[in-house]
Protein backbone atom coordinates (compact mmCIF):
# COMPACT_ATOMS: atom_id res chain seq x y z
CA UNK A 1 0.00 0.00 0.00
CA UNK A 2 1.33 3.37 -0.97
CA UNK A 3 0.71 6.42 1.21
CA UNK A 4 -1.70 8.94 -0.25
CA UNK A 5 -0.41 12.33 -1.24
CA UNK A 6 -1.05 14.91 1.47
CA UNK A 7 -4.07 17.08 0.75
CA UNK A 8 -3.62 19.77 3.36
CA UNK A 9 0.09 20.11 4.01
CA UNK A 10 1.49 22.80 1.77
CA UNK A 11 -1.88 24.11 0.60
CA UNK A 12 -2.51 27.83 1.04
CA UNK A 13 -5.60 27.35 3.20
CA UNK A 14 -3.79 24.93 5.53
CA UNK A 15 -0.78 27.22 5.92
CA UNK A 16 -3.09 30.18 6.58
CA UNK A 17 -5.02 28.19 9.20
CA UNK A 18 -1.84 27.09 10.99
CA UNK A 19 -0.51 30.67 11.04
CA UNK A 20 -3.83 31.97 12.41
CA UNK A 21 -4.22 32.80 16.12
CA UNK A 22 -7.57 30.97 16.25
CA UNK A 23 -7.63 27.41 17.60
CA UNK A 24 -10.55 26.37 15.38
CA UNK A 25 -12.12 27.77 12.24
CA UNK A 26 -13.52 27.23 8.80
CA UNK A 27 -13.17 28.72 5.35
CA UNK A 28 -14.59 28.13 1.89
CA UNK A 29 -11.84 26.92 -0.48
CA UNK A 30 -11.44 25.52 -3.98
CA UNK A 31 -9.55 22.24 -4.27
CA UNK A 32 -9.08 20.32 -7.53
CA UNK A 33 -11.64 22.61 -9.20
CA UNK A 34 -14.45 21.97 -6.66
CA UNK A 35 -15.77 24.17 -3.83
CA UNK A 36 -15.27 22.85 -0.31
CA UNK A 37 -15.69 23.97 3.28
CA UNK A 38 -12.32 23.61 5.02
CA UNK A 39 -12.65 22.99 8.77
CA UNK A 40 -9.74 22.78 11.18
CA UNK A 41 -9.03 22.41 14.87
CA UNK A 42 -5.45 22.80 16.13
CA UNK A 43 -3.93 20.39 18.58
CA UNK A 44 -2.32 22.74 21.13
CA UNK A 45 0.44 20.39 22.30
CA UNK A 46 1.71 19.69 18.77
CA UNK A 47 2.28 21.49 15.53
CA UNK A 48 -0.68 19.72 13.97
CA UNK A 49 -4.38 20.13 13.34
CA UNK A 50 -7.37 17.96 12.62
CA UNK A 51 -8.71 19.06 9.24
CA UNK A 52 -11.58 18.19 6.94
CA UNK A 53 -12.79 19.18 3.51
CA UNK A 54 -16.54 18.95 3.02
CA UNK A 55 -17.95 19.33 -0.45
CA UNK A 56 -20.27 22.37 -0.64
CA UNK A 57 -22.77 20.33 -2.64
CA UNK A 58 -23.01 17.90 0.29
CA UNK A 59 -23.64 20.76 2.73
CA UNK A 60 -26.27 22.28 0.42
CA UNK A 61 -28.01 18.93 0.00
CA UNK A 62 -28.07 18.34 3.76
CA UNK A 63 -29.35 21.88 4.38
CA UNK A 64 -32.14 21.29 1.85
CA UNK A 65 -33.02 18.02 3.57
CA UNK A 66 -33.07 19.75 6.96
CA UNK A 67 -35.27 22.45 5.44
CA UNK A 68 -37.72 19.83 4.18
CA UNK A 69 -37.79 18.10 7.56
CA UNK A 70 -38.38 21.45 9.25
CA UNK A 71 -41.30 22.22 6.93
CA UNK A 72 -42.86 18.81 7.65
CA UNK A 73 -42.41 19.26 11.42
CA UNK A 74 -43.93 22.76 11.27
CA UNK A 75 -46.92 21.48 9.27
CA UNK A 76 -47.47 18.67 11.77
CA UNK A 77 -47.19 21.12 14.67
CA UNK A 78 -49.75 23.44 13.04
CA UNK A 79 -52.16 20.53 12.47
CA UNK A 80 -51.78 19.38 16.10
CA UNK A 81 -52.25 22.96 17.36
CA UNK A 82 -55.39 23.39 15.24
CA UNK A 83 -56.80 20.06 16.42
CA UNK A 84 -56.17 20.95 20.07
CA UNK A 85 -57.67 24.40 19.52
CA UNK A 86 -60.80 22.89 17.99
CA UNK A 87 -61.11 20.39 20.84
CA UNK A 88 -60.69 23.08 23.51
CA UNK A 89 -63.08 25.47 21.74
CA UNK A 90 -65.69 22.72 21.34
CA UNK A 91 -65.31 21.74 24.99
CA UNK A 92 -65.69 25.33 26.15
CA UNK A 93 -68.58 25.94 23.77
CA UNK A 94 -70.39 22.92 25.17
CA UNK A 95 -69.94 24.11 28.75
CA UNK A 96 -71.09 27.64 27.89
CA UNK A 97 -74.10 26.27 25.97
CA UNK A 98 -75.07 24.13 28.97
CA UNK A 99 -74.85 27.15 31.31
CA UNK A 100 -76.91 29.32 28.94
CA UNK A 101 -79.60 26.64 28.67
CA UNK A 102 -79.89 26.42 32.47
CA UNK A 103 -79.94 30.21 32.89
CA UNK A 104 -82.70 30.48 30.25
CA UNK A 105 -84.80 27.94 32.17
CA UNK A 106 -84.35 29.94 35.37
CA UNK A 107 -85.19 33.17 33.51
CA UNK A 108 -88.39 31.49 32.30
CA UNK A 109 -89.34 30.84 35.94
CA UNK A 110 -88.21 27.24 36.43
CA UNK A 111 -86.47 27.36 39.79
CA UNK A 112 -86.26 23.57 40.02
CA UNK A 113 -83.22 23.71 37.72
CA UNK A 114 -80.18 21.86 39.01
CA UNK A 115 -76.79 22.88 37.62
CA UNK A 116 -73.98 20.34 37.96
CA UNK A 117 -70.75 19.58 36.17
CA UNK A 118 -67.89 17.09 36.43
CA UNK A 119 -65.38 19.66 35.23
CA UNK A 120 -62.65 20.85 37.58
CA UNK A 121 -61.87 24.23 36.06
CA UNK A 122 -63.35 27.73 35.99
CA UNK A 123 -66.61 26.31 34.66
CA UNK A 124 -66.95 24.31 37.90
CA UNK A 125 -66.70 27.59 39.83
CA UNK A 126 -69.28 29.18 37.53
CA UNK A 127 -71.61 26.19 37.92
CA UNK A 128 -71.31 26.29 41.72
CA UNK A 129 -72.05 30.03 41.81
CA UNK A 130 -75.01 29.60 39.45
CA UNK A 131 -76.41 26.93 41.79
CA UNK A 132 -76.02 29.29 44.76
CA UNK A 133 -77.76 32.06 42.81
CA UNK A 134 -80.73 29.80 41.99
CA UNK A 135 -80.98 28.75 45.65
CA UNK A 136 -80.92 32.39 46.77
CA UNK A 137 -83.60 33.34 44.21
CA UNK A 138 -85.80 30.51 45.54
CA UNK A 139 -85.25 31.79 49.10
CA UNK A 140 -86.04 35.36 48.06
CA UNK A 141 -89.25 34.29 46.30
CA UNK A 142 -90.26 32.24 49.34
CA UNK A 143 -89.72 35.30 51.56
CA UNK A 144 -91.72 37.52 49.16
CA UNK A 145 -94.53 34.93 49.06
CA UNK A 146 -94.60 34.75 52.85
CA UNK A 147 -94.64 38.54 53.13
CA UNK A 148 -97.41 38.68 50.51
CA UNK A 149 -99.46 36.13 52.42
CA UNK A 150 -98.97 38.10 55.63
CA UNK A 151 -100.01 41.27 53.80
CA UNK A 152 -103.16 39.54 52.48
CA UNK A 153 -104.10 38.43 55.99
CA UNK A 154 -103.53 41.95 57.33
CA UNK A 155 -105.51 43.40 54.43
CA UNK A 156 -108.42 41.05 55.14
CA UNK A 157 -108.31 42.08 58.80
CA UNK A 158 -108.36 45.77 57.85
CA UNK A 159 -111.26 45.13 55.44
CA UNK A 160 -113.17 43.25 58.19
CA UNK A 161 -112.48 46.04 60.67
CA UNK A 162 -113.63 48.62 58.12
CA UNK A 163 -116.82 46.65 57.46
CA UNK A 164 -117.50 46.39 61.18
CA UNK A 165 -116.79 50.09 61.61
CA UNK A 166 -119.23 50.90 58.80
CA UNK A 167 -121.92 48.73 60.36
CA UNK A 168 -121.38 50.31 63.74
CA UNK A 169 -121.40 53.73 62.14
CA UNK A 170 -124.66 52.94 60.31
CA UNK A 171 -126.15 51.66 63.56
CA UNK A 172 -125.20 54.87 65.37
CA UNK A 173 -126.59 56.94 62.53
CA UNK A 174 -129.91 55.05 62.69
CA UNK A 175 -130.02 55.44 66.43
CA UNK A 176 -129.41 59.15 66.14
CA UNK A 177 -132.08 59.48 63.47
Amino acid sequence: ATPETPVFVGSDFYVEAMESEEETGSKEVTYNGEDYLFIYSKIPSQEAAICALILNDTITAQAAEIGQITVVVVIIAVIVALALGIIFASNMSGAIGYMCYKVQKVAAGDLTVSVKTKRKDEFKLLTDELGIMIKNIKHLITNVTTASDDLNVASDQVAESSRMFMQTSEGIQLAVS
